[in-house]
């Protein structure tokens, strides 16, 4: 059953005002409730798997193991490789590791990929038939060291520019490069703009 609406002449707006505004505090509290609600059950759920990562990390045998892997990732994230030539200017953004980027949006990726010690290498060369790309990010995979590419657009309401992202993802489409398997992609609008938030929901897609 339809719950049944009363509406209030003009002659009660002040009073429409302020039930107007308890509804609106009442729902927010709804949602807040749930949201603490939410947050109760996470940290439950993840307190014995949190438990079993840090044994797991303190023993001095897997630690070892680890930190070798540790030292190859890092000694391929050093390693020289051709990097995008192209306007070197704009590289003007300083994220927290130290690596200059193009964006506000692309510092909040590389703040995700080294807060979760994930090896990766920023416009690095990637040839692809005759046609030569820069992705943002190429990513090690720190558990089975496959290559996955981490592409952020940032223009999307601009028509040109979404016109040659999507012809840019049909390209790497054609040559095995697909969303889901081995390709993170991210978009923003002037309106809807990239947040870290984003950066780590994306990240989640490949289990990484």
């Amino acid at each position: 059953m339809e719950e049944k609406k009363e509406y209030l002449p003009r002659t009660e707006y002040k009073l429409a005002n302020v039930l107007a505004h308890k509804k609106l505090l009442s729902l927010k509290r709804d949602c807040i409730s749930a949201k603490i609600k939410g947050l109760k059950s996470y940290f439950r759920i993840i307190s014995k798997p949190n438990e079993k990562l840090t044994k797991f990390i303190s023993h001095p045998e897997y630690n070892a193991l680890i930190q070798a892997e540790n030292s190859n990732h890092s000694s391929w994230v050093s390693e020289n490789y051709n990097k995008c030539p192209n306007h070197p200017e704009q590289l003007s953004f300083t994220c927290p590791s130290g690596n200059q980027v193009r964006s506000k949006s692309e510092v909040f990726i590389d703040m995700v990929l080294n807060q979760h010690h994930i090896p990766y290498r920023y416009e690095c060369e990637l040839l692809l038939g005759k046609t030569i790309f820069y992705p943002d990010f190429t990513i090690k995979h720190p558990l089975t060291d496959e290559l996955i590419y981490w592409e952020h657009f940032g223009l999307m309401d601009d028509k040109s520019y979404s016109q040659n992202a999507y012809g840019k993802l049909q390209l790497y489409s054609n040559n095995g490069i697909i969303p889901g398997k081995n390709l993170i992609v991210t978009f923003e609008t002037r309106k809807n703009p990239f947040s870290f938030s984003d950066a780590e929901a994306a990240l989640t897609q490949l289990h990484l």
